[in-house]
């Protein structure tokens, strides 16, 4: 009886081991499963901070700007460009960044980006680059509220725009050609051609200038 007795005590220990290793087991596939969900949601939180719309300046670093017309100008002409890059016009003869302000053309707080695409962009045309508008106010988006200096818009005031001469006086026939011949036509943007470069900026044909937008 006690032989009897001691294999029946064995086995109800050994019963209650596999009890308790079953359940070590499914408590910790369940741990793992938890923090599987936990990076998960993570991972979905990340991408949908990141996924910003384009223009939503406030969820990402505010692009870098030259803090003066004179600085810019300096920059387009470095590196043997000075002749590319004349004096920008303006029917004011003038380089004033006021509000109010629309006869000047400014490079006042353009974008540092938009600054290199142009200097890129006269190297690979050979052009002639007479710059016609900058950051002066005067330009905008249609039918918005104060439009020029509102934060979310690819703007001229914003740093993002150039105006290019399209006139043969001022290099602009070479300018035209090296357009619509090495860019994508796309669409139009308020009734004017639109050509895209292949690193995604805009060149919108709008009569007497293109509209530059380096993105």
């Amino acid at each position: 009886m006690r032989k009897t007795a001691l294999v029946a005590l064995v086995g109800a220990l050994l019963a209650t081991g596999a009890t308790f290793e079953a359940s070590a087991t499914a408590t910790a596939a369940a741990n793992a499963t938890t923090a599987n969900a936990t990076t998960a949601n993570a991972t979905i939180t990340n991408s949908t901070t990141a996924n910003v719309s384009d223009g939503a300046v406030s969820a990402a670093a505010l692009p870098e700007k030259f803090a003066t017309h004179s600085a810019a100008l300096a920059r387009l002409r470095e590196g043997g460009l000075a002749s590319k890059f004349p004096k920008p016009k303006s029917s004011g003869n003038c380089t004033t960044r006021a509000k109010g302000v629309t006869n000047c053309t400014s490079l006042e707080k353009i974008n540092k980006k938009t600054v290199e695409g142009m200097r890129i962009f006269a190297q690979k045309s050979g052009c002639k680059i007479q710059i016609t508008g900058g950051t002066e106010w005067g330009h905008a988006p249609r039918n918005v509220p104060d439009p020029d200096n509102h934060a979310k818009y690819k703007s001229h005031w914003n740093g993002y725009k150039l105006d290019v001469s399209t006139q043969a006086g001022d290099g602009g026939t070479c300018v035209t050609n090296y357009v619509t011949t090495h860019y994508r036509r796309d669409g139009s943007v308020d009734g004017h051609p639109r050509y895209i470069s292949g690193g995604g900026n805009w060149y919108v044909n709008e009569g007497n200038h293109w509209d530059v937008t380096y993105f």
